[in-house]
């Protein structure tokens, strides 16, 4: 059900005798996609037993559509049962009226009917305005739910400069509520220990964004993951327990290559690097068979992949956080992932994110507490003070 949060649309279309004289309705279900994602709509179609599938080569598109009175009523039955959690829900309950309205009615098509249907129809998807959801709604996202959606509305990238992995999903701005959802069902069952939560919870690491309107565009809102870590040790295992259906399943395991080779520090190899981008270019659109863009579309050969799949790891990962570069033997401090727990001699606990934000708090200069802690089991004592480095987002044990 999650794929048809963005991707379906419920439609009512008024059938006109001239200009203006509305006579009756159709009413249809759609899904409509790129042509290389056919096999998902035959899919949905053979799992349903209701539907069409449209293919049209000229413009590289394809549509799963439910148009009948009978076929609908088997359809809206599976909406019934797996309820809408985004503001598409809305569009069903609107279509649904107006299904009953024209279906259920006893006797002919009255002007009461039809200026009711015109109405409904004139409010359901861009004619949307009013986004209040019932107060008996409950979002209910489940694994499969959440994957389809990813499916429809997620994107695995690479950022370049500097480079980066991430993960996204992008839908119009009525739709935060939603994502607010989804980044708490990932905050609570992708197994973060609490050092890991507060370090969500006060970072930036999984955020919602918004984004104004670019012309006739609407605004939209994001949800990023954009922690190395969290993709590696968390997001991409809960992923792998799951099946996709659509073409983001490549995606998906080239993405895996990526964010593996980079958490093993592969990307300060500079052929490892320029391998990492050129792998990038053969996913999200440069992977469509109609891909025309001004960046070629590139793929890696069998030995450029298996150099990635193979490459020896550059990067040790110590149990507070800290990482070693292999080749320098050398901490790196820039890709620490840890967070600072201090016990003053009050008994009072307090968690920051820094050597600074602890220097500052304990009066002294953050390289004492560095040495200290460089040179103990994580924990040193300054000033009567006790200040301990913890990891968070390591693997899961």
């Amino acid at each position: 059900m999650g794929f048809s949060e963005g991707e379906a649309c419920f439609k009512i279309k008024p059938r006109y005798r001239g200009k203006s004289n509305v006579h009756s309705f159709s009413l249809e279900f759609e899904i409509h996609l790129h042509i290389d994602d056919k096999n998902l709509l035959f899919y949905i179609r053979d799992s349903l037993g209701v539907g069409t599938v449209y293919l049209r080569e000229k413009s590289n598109s394809c549509s799963f559509i439910v148009g009948n009175e009978k076929d609908l009523r088997v359809l809206l039955a599976v909406f019934d049962k797996y309820k809408l959690n985004g503001i598409k829900y809305l569009d069903y309950l609107d279509f649904m009226k107006a299904f009953n309205l024209y279906f259920d009615r006893s006797g002919s098509l009255t002007d009461e009917m039809r200026h009711d249907i015109l109405e409904l129809y004139e409010g359901i998807n861009t004619g949307r305005t009013n986004f209040s959801m019932p107060f008996d709604h409950v979002v209910k996202i489940t694994p499969y739910w959440l994957l389809g959606l990813i499916e429809g509305e997620g994107s695995f990238y690479l950022r370049r400069n500097p480079i980066r992995p991430g993960f996204q999903i992008l839908l119009t701005a009525a739709q935060e509520p939603l994502l607010a959802k989804i980044k708490e069902y990932l905050e609570n069952n992708l197994g973060f220990d609490q050092y890991s939560l507060w370090q969500i919870q006060n970072s930036s690491v999984l955020s919602i964004t918004h984004k104004k309107a670019v012309g006739k565009s609407k605004p939209t809102v994001t949800f990023d993951i954009r922690d190395l870590r969290i993709l590696q040790n968390y997001f991409i295992p809960f992923l792998n327990r799951l099946d996709f259906l659509s073409k983001k399943g490549l995606d998906f395991s080239d993405f895996k290559i990526i964010c593996k080779t980079m958490y093993d520090g592969g990307h300060k190899n500079d052929e490892l690097k320029s391998l990492l981008v050129k792998l990038s270019h053969a996913i999200n659109d440069f992977r469509l068979s109609s891909y025309n863009g001004s960046i070629p579309k590139q793929q890696l050969s069998e030995n450029e992949m298996s150099m990635l799949v193979n490459a020896l790891p550059l990067s040790e990962y110590l149990p507070d956080g800290r990482v070693i570069d292999s080749a320098t033997g050398q901490v790196d401090y820039q890709n620490e992932s840890s967070v600072y727990l201090i016990k003053k001699m009050d008994g009072e606990e307090l968690l920051v994110k820094s050597l600074k934000e602890a220097a500052d708090i304990l009066g002294c200069h953050y390289s004492t507490i560095s040495k200290r802690l460089d040179g103990s089991p994580f924990v040193a004592e300054v000033n009567g003070h006790t200040v301990k480095r913890i990891m968070v987002f390591g693997p899961l044990r």
